[in-house]
C-alpha cells in the first residue's frame, strides 16, 4: 500500500500494452488481497502526483492510467457506465479537476526543493503546461488561483537556465489562452507583472502574451485595474512601444 503509487505509475509507463499493465494489477491484487479501488481509497493524490509528473512524457498511457483510475475511485461520480473503452475524455478531465488543488500542491513543494534535480523540475512544468491544456477552462476556472500560484513559483526557478525559461513562458502562454477573457480579468494585475521578469529571458514571447492580453483584447479589460505604469517603453522587446501606447492611453 506504501508503495503502490510509484508501482502503478511505473508500469502505467512501462507496460508493454493495456493487457501487460491489467495482468500486472491482477498480479498485485492476488498478492496484496486489494484490488486498484482499494489501493486509491488511501492513496489517490499520491497516485495522481506521480502519474501526472509524466503526462508530458507519455501522454496516452499516463491517459489510459488516469481513466483505471476514474473508473476504480468509487468517490468520483460518473455520468455514465463505462463502455469497453472506458470513460470520455471529457469525463477524465472532470476526474483528475477534481483533485487538481492536491497536484499543485505537490508540484509546489517539489519545485520549492533545493534537493530536487532541475531536469526533474523541467519535466514538472511541461507536464503542467500540457495538464493546462488537456483540462481546459472548465477544470481550471475554479482553481485558477491555485494554478497561477505554481506558475508564480516555476518562475523563480529562471536562473537555472534556457529550458526552464522556456517552460516558464510556455506556462504564461497556456494560462492565458486555457482561461476565457472573463476569468483572466481578475487575474490580470498578476500576470501582467509576473511576466515581466521574461520581457528579459524571452522576450519575444513575453511581449506576444503583453499583446494579446493588452492590444489585441484590451477592451475586455476596460473595467480591470491594472499596473500599466510599471510597463517599461523603449528597446526592452520587439512590439513592447505598441503594447505600452496602447495600455496607457492618454
Amino acid at each position: 500500500m506504501n508503495h503502490f503509487p510509484i508501482i502503478f505509475c511505473h508500469l502505467a509507463v512501462s507496460a508493454e500494452s493495456p493487457r501487460t499493465l491489467s495482468r500486472c494489477l491482477d498480479f498485485v491484487k492476488s498478492h496484496t488481497a486489494v484490488d486498484l479501488a482499494g489501493m486509491i481509497k488511501g492513496n489517490r493524490q499520491r497516485i495522481l502526483v506521480e502519474l501526472l509528473g509524466l503526462y508530458n512524457l507519455y501522454k496516452s498511457r499516463v491517459m489510459h492510467a488516469l481513466n483505471l483510475c476514474a473508473m476504480a475511485d468509487e468517490n468520483f461520480v460518473k455520468p455514465k457506465k463505462p463502455d469497453s473503452k472506458g470513460l470520455p475524455v471529457a469525463e477524465v478531465a472532470s476526474y483528475v479537476g477534481q483533485s487538481l488543488m492536491a497536484v499543485l500542491s505537490c508540484f509546489n513543494v517539489k519545485l520549492n526543493n533545493k534537493e530536487v534535480p532541475t531536469e526533474d523540475k523541467v519535466q514538472i512544468l511541461k507536464s503542467l503546461n500540457d495538464l493546462m491544456m488537456f483540462l481546459g477552462h472548465d477544470n481550471l476556472v475554479e482553481r485558477k488561483h491555485a494554478v497561477l500560484e505554481c506558475i508564480k513559483m516555476a518562475g523563480s526557478l529562471q536562473d537555472a537556465g534556457g529550458e526552464v525559461q522556456d517552460a516558464c513562458i510556455q506556462l504564461w502562454d497556456s494560462l492565458v489562452h486555457s482561461l476565457s477573457l472573463h476569468s483572466l480579468a481578475d487575474l490580470l494585475p498578476q500576470v501582467l507583472v509576473g511576466l515581466l521578469p521574461h520581457l528579459v529571458t524571452s522576450p519575444a514571447k513575453a511581449a506576444a502574451i503583453y499583446c494579446f492580453l493588452l492590444v489585441e483584447n484590451g477592451e475586455k479589460f476596460s473595467d480591470q485595474s491594472a499596473p500599466f505604469l510599471m510597463l517599461e517603453d523603449g528597446g526592452v522587446a520587439p512590439g513592447m512601444d505598441k503594447v505600452v501606447a496602447v495600455a496607457r492611453g492618454e
